[in-house]
């Protein structure tokens, strides 16, 4: 035991020994660390003392303080380029996109095929594609020219933007129109496919009124016809159906009374005529007719191309169309008072006219006129559908298009395209400017500047790597 507690002894004596060796060392280690950083430290201040003093000595050089100027002024003339050269190119660019969305717009403007009254817009759209076509190729250069191609676009633009406006407002108008017939047709078609003729407004509330004042009067009810409904074209005389309805015209909506009736009929008319301001219908008197008498009807006339089993109405077309001549060629008509061709020549009073084709085509007489007008109302609005179908893309473009806001305002060219002439102008004065300063520099003595900088350099590099060593020192 006591052996081991000798031998722990003398260890540990061992491990002080070789502690307090290690102390010293360290001692040493650190004194000499000291004496290092205190020596690079001055070396350090030695040197950042002679690079001031090489600096300070290049500062007073007036070559120096020169090259300095000429380099300031050189980075703010760059600066100013810089920002000029930005603006004109963005005003390049909104130019071009400008240009190249307006011809897209225009040359499908003017692919359009459509009336006479879109020839103002058609023209103008033309104009824009001629005076943008340059444009759409804009770039900063293009401010070096005269203002007068922006001022054409300028120009060409305020006219587009005018029959913009106005061809959408012709053709908003015109698609209403066509709408609006449209559902015309198809009331009057729904109608028609019920066997109800579209009669002139008040024309069967009158008949009805008639009827029912009458009625009141006698038994069995009275009847009121109106005359298209109790006429018929005669058997193989279509060809005279145009003929029969112009010459009628609205004659054919007069009233039939039995003569027994006509006298109550007419008071009772004249008590509510102003019922119908807008309307002159008829009430055809054939009791004073039969009294009166009329000749017999021609068989050449006009009355032979309509038959009719309402005896009321027998005499009154006899009365009416019984002495006008059917010709077969207008140099016939000459020959006759009163004459009429199948096509509507008609000759009176010596003078020979033409029946409008709308009042030919207006069919009303007999069972077969429902057919004729569902045939010809089929067809007038598939035609109206066509129309519709083609003025709708035109009145959707147009509508977008018209409150477009056109870059090319008056104030755009003659504020901002003249601000970035004088922008481009002033570009080209810097880059002289910047060429003579740089040719002033190299004209510059700068042989004992640029040994100063050698030396500075030098010295700047020295500092950093004795630096480098008192940062090591002091770890």
């Amino acid at each position: 035991s006591f052996l081991i507690l000798w031998a722990e002894k003398v260890q540990a004596e061992n491990q002080i020994l070789k502690l307090e060796v290690e102390k010293e060392d360290c001692q040493q280690g650190i004194a000499q660390a000291a004496d290092d950083y205190q020596r690079l430290s001055n070396e350090i201040a030695q040197k950042t003392k002679r690079k001031e003093e090489l600096i300070a000595d290049r500062a007073t050089s007036n070559v120096f303080q020169e090259k300095n100027r000429l380099e300031a002024e050189k980075a703010h003339l760059e600066q100013e380029r810089n920002r000029l050269a930005a603006l004109l190119n963005n005003t390049a660019l909104e130019i071009k996109k400008e240009a190249q969305a307006l011809c897209s717009v225009c040359n499908s403007i003017v692919d359009w095929s459509c009336d006479s009254c879109l020839d103002a817009l058609l023209q103008a759209a033309s104009n824009m594609v001629e005076a943008y076509g340059a444009l759409c190729q804009c770039t900063s250069d293009s401010f070096r020219n005269a203002l007068s191609h922006f001022e054409t676009a300028q120009q060409v633009t305020a006219q587009f933007s005018k029959c913009l406006r106005d061809a959408a407002y012709h053709v908003e108008t015109h698609l209403a129109d066509v709408e609006g017939n449209i559902d015309s047709a198809e009331a009057v078609l729904s109608n028609l496919r019920r066997n109800v003729k579209p009669y002139p407004k008040g024309l069967l509330d009158l008949k009805k009124r008639i009827e029912d004042y009458l009625s009141q009067k006698s038994t069995p009810k009275v009847s009121v016809e109106i005359l298209a409904d109790v006429l018929e074209i005669a058997d193989g005389q279509d060809s005279w159906r145009g003929a029969v309805e112009g010459y009628l015209n609205t004659q054919k909506f007069y009233l039939l009374v039995s003569p027994e009736f006509y006298r109550d009929a007419l008071t009772l008319y004249d008590r509510i005529k102003h019922d119908y301001p807008q309307q002159s219908f008829g009430l055809v008197d054939i009791g004073k007719l039969r009294e009166k008498g009329f000749a017999p009807a021609w068989d050449d006339s006009l009355a032979k191309k309509v038959d009719t089993s309402n005896p009321l109405a027998r005499d009154y077309i006899d009365y009416l169309l019984g002495h006008v001549v059917c010709c077969t060629h207008v140099q016939q008509l000459r020959k006759h008072k009163t004459a009429i061709t199948a096509d509507g020549m008609v000759y009176s009073g010596y003078v020979a006219r033409p029946i409008p084709k709308d009042r030919m085509e207006d069919t009303f007489i007999g069972k077969k006129a429902v057919e004729l007008r569902i045939a010809r109302i089929e067809s007038d609005l598939q035609g109206l559908k066509v129309e519709q179908q083609r003025w709708l893309p035109i009145h959707n473009q147009l509508n977008k298009e018209k409150n477009r806001e056109f870059l090319f305002t008056q104030r755009f060219v003659q504020d901002e395209l003249v601000q970035r002439q004088a922008d481009y102008l002033r570009g080209l004065e810097i880059l002289q400017r910047i060429d003579k300063i740089v040719d002033q520099i190299s004209h510059l003595d700068l042989f004992w500047v640029a040994k100063l900088d050698e030396q500075i350099n030098a010295l700047e590099k020295e500092v950093k790597e004795l630096e480098g060593k008192r940062t090591q020192c002091s770890e």
